[in-house]
């Protein structure tokens, strides 16, 4: 069985050429090859090999360049599947085709099924959407497999930026707000492999449009984290990590001390530094009105808004920093609690054990209160 891979150098087709070994006659080719722009160069060279089985490996991914290349997306992504899928039904050869999660908005609160509506919202999702209506418009035998966030050793990933970044950067910024399943390319190579082994045993089961990712889910943080685990595993410590504007510190600095933060003092006209805490795998954030807020007949108004009213918020409270060993949480609980304000805030504190500085305006300047788990946390000496 002569099998063609469209795709030489991706993550996917680097699997792919050491999964398939013993399945057949293996072709590997890259664009310099197989040129997936030229769709009439690419059905003359898939009449010239003529496959028994065709995986299509390729594709325009850049997906913010393809906002200003969409003929070459749409040419690489859309014209050339529909080619493949032609050609495939004239060699009487099942095709597989790999697709990806940007075919959908991203708005699902739950996992995406085969049922879901795509509804791409990018150049690169339209494309890809295109690709598969394609493929499945021709009606041959085909196997869409859509895949998501695809890493891998090989290429350039996700992967492979952070444990580069982590390495270079003292400090990265990371959403939190993007929910995938990370989905590891060698996974991908070998479910096609056991695909094909069905078809050749006479069980191939239907075609048609499947999901194919890892099991479980994380944000891009979440994946940073990971990926920053492995590195203290290998024993690389050396980074700091941010995520939506929250700092988290992990790890060590190359001396072996903590990562020190400084806590800024809430002042409207220049930045000085409050206090400086050492903190070794904890979150912090900090909310406040200090620089942001409106004033309306004589009263300081906060750019916070209190969620039970409506209302922005008008005590004295100036900021609130929370230390949690999650970013996350720490950016959550700092909001609460400037929205419950010094009293209730604090006596919330208190009661869940919560991490947390206060700091209050008056008159005069300001004044300062910390919570016995913030005390014990940052290290802060108590009376």
């Amino acid at each position: 069985m002569k099998i063609l891979v469209c795709g030489h150098n991706g993550q996917v087709a680097q699997a792919l050429s050491t999964q398939l070994a013993g399945l057949g006659e293996t072709h590997l080719l890259g664009r310099d090859q197989l040129d997936l722009a030229r769709p009439e160069a690419l059905r003359e060279a898939l009449r010239r090999l003529a496959p028994n089985l065709i995986i299509n490996a390729a594709a325009y991914t850049a997906v913010d360049q393809a906002e200003s290349e969409p003929d070459t997306a749409y040419a690489v992504n859309a014209e050339a599947p529909r080619v493949l899928a032609e050609e495939a039904v004239r060699l009487g050869a099942p095709l597989i085709h790999y697709s990806t999660d940007y075919v959908f908005d991203g708005y699902k609160a739950t996992p995406y099924t085969e049922a879901d509506q795509p509804n791409p919202l990018s150049i690169y999702g339209r494309s890809k959407l295109a690709g598969e209506q394609a493929i499945t418009a021709v009606d041959g035998e085909h196997l869409i497999l859509r895949t998501s966030w695809v890493y891998s050793l090989y290429g350039r990933n996700f992967l492979l930026t952070m444990q580069r970044l982590l390495q270079e950067k003292p400090q990265l910024k990371v959403v939190d707000d993007q929910i995938g399943a990370p989905t590891w390319a060698a996974t991908i190579a070998a479910s096609t492999r056991a695909l094909i082994e069905r078809w050749q045993a006479g069980q191939a089961g239907a075609w048609g449009t499947y999901h194919l990712t890892a099991q479980g889910e994380t944000s891009w943080f979440g994946f940073a984290q990971a990926i920053a685990a492995q590195l203290e595993a290998l024993g690389i410590h050396d980074y700091l990590a941010e995520a939506t504007g929250e700092l988290k510190a992990a790890g060590h600095k190359l001396d072996g001390t903590p990562w020190r933060i400084a806590l800024e003092e809430p002042r409207d006209d220049q930045q000085v530094t409050e206090r400086i805490i050492a903190v070794d795998g904890y979150g912090l954030s900090t909310s406040g009105d200090y620089r942001h807020y409106f004033v309306q007949g004589g009263q300081r108004f906060s750019h916070t808004l209190d969620a039970r009213t409506g209302t922005p918020v008008s005590h004295n409270l100036a900021s609130v920093t929370v230390i949690h060993p999650s970013a996350l949480m720490a950016d959550g609980l700092s909001t609460l609690l400037l929205i419950l304000g010094p009293e209730r805030g604090w006596d919330y504190a208190e009661k869940h054990g919560i991490g947390a500085f206060f700091v209050m305006r008056t008159d005069t300047g300001f004044v300062t209160r910390s919570s016995q788990a913030f005390a014990r946390l940052s290290g802060e000496k108590t009376e």
